[in-house]
């Protein structure tokens, strides 16, 4: 991928990221049961995470995000 084809998009809160997975998944033309059996979860959990409506935990929005090509970089301010 060239630098040209990177998004950068900074996140402020967990309905942004969630909304932002959930952009990624539509455009991957992906159901949340198919993430869900790629993640090795369900539904539901997927559905939360993309709501913001649950702290889900970091070690399983990063394995979704993962699963959908996404890279999550944090920078200095």
């Amino acid at each position: 991928m060239r630098s040209s084809d990177v998004v950068s998009e900074l996140i402020s809160g967990r309905e942004h990221f969630g909304a932002r997975i959930a952009k990624r998944r539509r455009s991957l033309g992906l159901s949340q049961e198919q993430v869900a059996a790629a993640a090795g979860t369900t539904r539901q959990l997927v559905m939360h995470l993309e709501n913001g409506t649950r702290d889900v935990g970091l070690s399983f929005a990063l394995k979704v995000a993962s699963e959908l090509g996404l890279d999550l970089r944090l920078e200095d301010r």
